[in-house]
């Protein structure tokens, strides 16, 4: 679809460096935080989402409480 400008991966400082260092071998950027991570995660989302430039967004998570940014890009998809 074209090409990756953004490629982030938001992680707990907790996280193993040996799976930092995978990231970072795939072509993505490590962002370590000693905060909220749910937090960081979902402000990088919006200011993607609302970024007229981006024509394709994959957000990735494992946890159901981002629901409501999936909700909210499709409902800005459907305009």
């Amino acid at each position: 679809m074209g090409r990756v400008v953004v490629g982030k991966v938001i992680l707990n400082h907790t996280t193993p460096p040996k799976l930092v260092e995978t990231i970072i071998n795939s072509g993505l950027e490590p962002v370590i935080l000693n905060g909220r991570v749910d937090v960081a995660f979902t402000v990088e989302a919006m200011r993607l989402i609302s970024n007229p430039k981006v024509g394709a967004l994959a957000l990735v998570v494992r946890d159901a409480h981002f629901l409501p940014i999936f909700l909210k890009l499709r409902e800005l998809v459907r305009k």
